[in-house]
């Protein structure tokens, strides 16, 4: 009884740190989808228009609802909580912003739960003066979490039902044999088990023949086989997830380089174009391409 309440209490504990650990996952994933659209919005900016004249944002909003699966909804807030753009389910724009709108403002760029049980994560917007003049909201629904927790909990039972197995059968060996000798080979086994090589234990030789003991034996081999699987796959997702970044940072540096050269241009040429007899509305075109261009 007392090792099925620790094993409960184990799995409930990973359970609520695992939950936590997702949605900060998700949340940063989120959060940087924000950001990202938040760049372009900038850039239009740096034309010199207006956050209230950009038009047709939604369309961007729509492709990185597209882009990301499991994303609920994508807005785009004024500092008043006005919606200037946005995508959600079921006409819930209007209300969501509101209600996204505020959480940011109380809490941060990443909130708690909304009233529907939604997560959100926010990157806001500069002008040229480097002013906030509006939010990107990205949003995901708790379901998303309440799979990848169905998952760890299927995961964590399964071990646990099987450690309770090896558990239960190790008692049961003890007390129907009512001798030492096999408890103190089984236990003197289990010491000489070099955890730092778990996947190479199946060619360790065994040092008993008693069958209970072998077939103990067996189980934990197969327990902690399953285990070094489990590691492996752990490994190849870390050393993924590093080449992904590692690509990702070796595309911004290329596009940075490729970007240079024609910026230089134009910002050498818009400098020349300043030198020339202009008037007053041409100085002031010229001087917003000169604007934009150091600022991309």
């Amino acid at each position: 009884l007392g090792l099925v309440v620790a094993i409960l209490a184990s799995t409930l504990a990973s359970r609520a740190l695992a939950t936590a650990q997702l949605r900060e996952a998700q949340q940063s994933r989120a959060q940087a989808i924000a950001e990202g659209l938040a760049v372009q919005l900038q850039r239009i900016l740096a034309l010199g228009l207006k956050i209230e004249d950009v038009q047709g944002f939604d369309a961007q909003c729509q492709e990185a609802l597209d882009a990301h699966k499991g994303l609920a909804y994508v807005l785009v807030t004024a500092p008043s909580g006005a919606l200037l753009a946005g995508v959600a389910p079921h006409g819930y724009v209007a209300a969501l912003a509101a209600e996204t709108h505020e959480a940011v403002t109380l809490h941060g760029a990443r909130p708690p739960a909304l009233a529907d049980g939604s997560y959100a994560a926010a990157a806001p917007v500069l002008d040229l003066t480097q002013t906030p003049v509006a939010s990107v909201v990205v949003g995901f629904p708790q379901a998303l979490l309440a799979e990848a927790e169905a998952t760890l909990l299927r995961t964590h039972a399964a071990v646990g039902g099987i450690t309770l197995v090896v558990a239960l059968g190790f008692l049961w060996l003890a007390m129907s044999r009512l001798v030492t000798q096999p408890v103190a080979r089984l236990v003197q086994a289990m010491n000489g088990i070099d955890t730092s090589r778990v996947g190479a234990l199946a060619a360790q030789p065994r040092f008993h023949q008693d069958p209970d003991l072998v077939a103990i034996d067996d189980a934990v081999r197969r327990l902690l086989a399953r285990i070094a699987e489990h590691e492996g796959e752990l490994t190849r997702a870390r050393d993924e997830a590093l080449q992904a970044s590692h690509l990702k940072t070796e595309f911004l540096a290329v596009m940075s380089h490729e970007l240079r050269t024609p910026l230089n241009a134009v910002l050498g040429m818009t400098q020349l174009l300043e030198l020339t007899a202009l008037d007053e509305q041409q100085r002031r075109y010229t001087g917003h391409v000169r604007q934009g261009g150091h600022l991309l």
